[in-house]
């Protein structure tokens, strides 16, 4: 019920003002990848950026796609799903190389041997690797990685997807740079706060009805809240700069 209000700001360390550059309204329903996607194809044609900072809602298929369709570096702060075994290996344990069409070519496990990419179905993006019986019998790793040993071949077979893939590499980012992101992207909550105040805080009841007037609403909402960081940039109250002639402060 209701419609949603997804909120875009600049987060550069070097920029001495940040700026919200885009508001994006859409119906409650609507998935957090797909207003990311929106939300990107608008920016590039605005401005220039190659890095985005999101929460796990913002992760999947539709916003990979959009990111890497626009070349933009996707950071988040915390992943979607079951957490991480403590003791189990995954495929981000694993050194996987991959071509410039996102196909693999080469995956090594942890204890550092190669395995052979027997099948692979690039329609549906299934991969198997296969990897020497004599090998993984003595691996140290043996009881927590994934590759099963096969009843009828010598052989341990690990099988996985692209989306496997996307998910570890969003793993392995997290883990090193999870309190990073999440500092960096916490900001944007109190910017929300910031546009949706005046209508009750959380509650955010506007006095309209409809999209096209919602959306009015909070887009003249995020203009007001740059035009105050403006103000405050351009005459910060301690008086460090001088109020020029003809200016009249509200």
């Amino acid at each position: 019920r209701g419609y949603v209000a997804n909120i875009t700001e600049t987060c550069d360390e070097e920029n001495d003002l940040q700026l919200i550059s885009r508001v994006n309204v859409a119906p409650n329903t609507t998935d957090d990848q797909q207003l990311l996607a929106e939300d990107i194809e608008n920016l590039k044609e605005r401005m220039e950026f190659d890095e985005l900072y999101t929460d796990a809602g913002y992760t999947g298929e539709t916003a990979a796609k959009a990111t890497e369709g626009h070349q933009v570096k996707q950071y988040v702060s915390a992943i979607k799903g079951r957490k991480k075994e403590k003791d189990a290996l995954q495929l981000e344990d694993f050194t996987v190389t991959r071509n410039d069409d996102g196909t693999v070519t080469a995956i090594v496990c942890p204890n550092g041997h190669s395995g052979e990419l027997r099948e692979s179905s690039k329609k549906d993006g299934r991969y198997t690797a296969g990897f020497s019986a004599d090998s993984c019998q003595v691996c140290p790793f043996i009881d927590q990685c994934p590759a099963k040993r096969l009843k009828k071949r010598p052989s341990f077979v690990f099988r996985f997807t692209t989306t496997d893939l996307r998910v570890a590499a969003t793993r392995k980012q997290v883990a090193q740079t999870g309190k990073e992101i999440t500092n960096k992207r916490a900001s944007v909550e109190s910017t929300v706060r910031s546009v949706i105040h005046p209508f009750g805080g959380h509650l955010c009841k506007l006095p309209v009805r409809g999209q096209p007037r919602i959306t009015t609403m909070m887009v003249l909402s995020g203009m007001m809240v740059n035009i105050r960081r403006i103000t405050g940039y351009l005459f910060p109250e301690d008086g460090s700069k001088p109020i020029p002639a003809g200016y009249a402060l509200c």
